[in-house]
């Protein structure tokens, strides 16, 4: 409606090509265009060397503003202003981490060809302006209406698709989230936290079911915050491609509860969050942290944890991923628990 106002003819083209999709499809209407229409001219965003070479401009501005980069995040659809645009930063800064954003069922870093979610990202073609060793991450991302609609209300501006209620119902009114497949529990990998990076995990929210068996994590921080023994107390957040999808203590020595031997490591307040669960990042996460243990406590032979005995759930969970029943039942605070053990040294 936009381009039908500023004068524009404006072509629909409805039906995707046999290969390619509708991007091919569009390529080929356009192509009928480009011959039958003398001296017309198509700019190619997709192929033409000027549309990277452009953003050299737009580069030395950045630097100019910002100084030093550490880090270039931009969507990617033809991949010039991206492409462009990393690599002349990337030569002032050589440690510039650059991050592609680009959609979901878009085929530019190798997911399955299929029609992209997001108008002015991905796509069903790889093309010549993707140069794909000047990404060193990429994030996939599923269409948020909803914030394209309160860009629209409250500041008129138009940035993005502007969906049709079925199209909002479909995408969960705007949800985000990395939706790579990917096999399960691949790419989950552990990051140390402080004892203030309470707002890094605090999205990890639990079923009502999970929540009454462990510690709100406000309070698991504060208890860490104000622990005697900081320096034996170790919080992990687990990480799936740059997004946290759990977290997890471990402590040792004179920081152990009272049921645990001395010579072992427990596991507390583990948690994988709701959006996050049955994928095996908590299998994998349990994985990575007898192999902490193994690379950083070498003596220590055991990883343990106490389950409440109603928590079946997360019980079977712990069985499945590696943990034995000791016979121990302990009587914790909300209740009698069943002592778990993990052989560290059998984790690899």
């Amino acid at each position: 409606m936009r381009l039908l106002e500023l004068g524009a003819h404006v072509e629909i083209v409805d039906k995707p090509a046999s290969n390619g999709g509708y991007q091919h499809a569009r390529l080929d209407r356009l192509a009928g265009y480009l011959k039958g229409i003398a001296d017309s001219y198509w700019h190619s965003l997709y192929s033409n060397a000027d549309n990277p070479l452009a953003c050299a401009k737009l580069a030395e501005l950045l630097i100019k503003k910002a100084g030093k980069i550490d880090c270039l995040f931009g969507m990617v659809g033809s991949g010039g202003s991206m492409c462009g645009t990393s690599k002349y930063v990337g030569i002032v800064f050589p440690e510039l981490d650059a991050v592609g954003v680009d959609s979901v069922k878009s085929s530019l870093f190798g997911q399955a060809c299929c029609s992209p979610s997001l108008s002015k990202l991905g796509g069903n073609l790889l093309h010549s302006n993707i140069n794909h060793p000047h990404f060193d991450k990429v994030h996939w991302l599923t269409p948020a209406f909803d914030a394209t609609r309160q860009l629209h209300r409250d500041n008129g501006l138009f940035m993005s698709p502007a969906p049709n209620p079925n199209s909002l119902q479909a995408h969960a009114l705007g949800h985000l989230e990395t939706v790579e497949p990917i096999k399960q529990g691949c790419g989950a990998m552990l990051e140390a936290l402080s004892h203030v990076d309470h707002a890094k995990v605090a999205h990890l929210n639990l079923e009502p079911e999970q929540e009454q068996f462990v510690d709100p994590l406000d309070l698991v921080f504060s208890e860490l915050q104000n622990s005697s023994r900081r320096e034996l107390e170790h919080p992990f957040s687990i990480i799936v491609r740059h997004h946290v999808v759990g977290f997890f203590v471990l402590r040792e020595k004179a920081a152990v509860p009272e049921w645990s031997p001395p010579d072992a490591i427990t596991l507390h307040s583990f948690r994988v969050g709701q959006a996050y669960q049955g994928n095996g990042y908590g299998k994998t996460a349990i994985r990575r942290a007898a192999g902490w243990i193994l690379t950083n406590r070498p003596y220590v032979t055991r990883l343990m944890l106490g389950v409440n005995v109603r928590n079946v759930t997360a019980r079977e969970t712990y069985l499945k991923s590696g943990f034995w029943d000791t016979g121990v039942t302990f009587c914790g605070p909300i209740g009698p628990q069943n002592i778990l053990e993990y052989k560290v040294g059998l984790s690899r």
